[in-house]
């Protein structure tokens, strides 16, 4: 299976998440609400996107990851 058809996981690297169709939308339009791009994500490539977390300062919720997940494997 190609990673950009492979289930994404809050374990799957900002780069996962960026190379996959839905995983990729799922985050542009998270970002875009916060008047953010995906570019912003960019430095952070190499970390899961659960690690995003407490670096967010509240703003991604587990909730939220959980969200993005289910939205990029529907």
């Amino acid at each position: 299976m190609s990673e950009k058809n492979a289930p994404l996981t809050a374990d799957s690297t900002i780069k996962q998440w960026l190379n996959h169709p839905k995983g990729n939308a799922a985050l542009e339009e998270l970002l875009a609400q916060g008047g953010q791009s995906l570019n912003a994500l960019k430095p952070l490539s190499a970390l899961p996107l659960k690690k995003l977390m407490p670096m967010s300062q509240g703003a991604l919720t587990p909730e939220l990851v959980e969200a993005l997940v289910v939205k990029a494997n529907s």
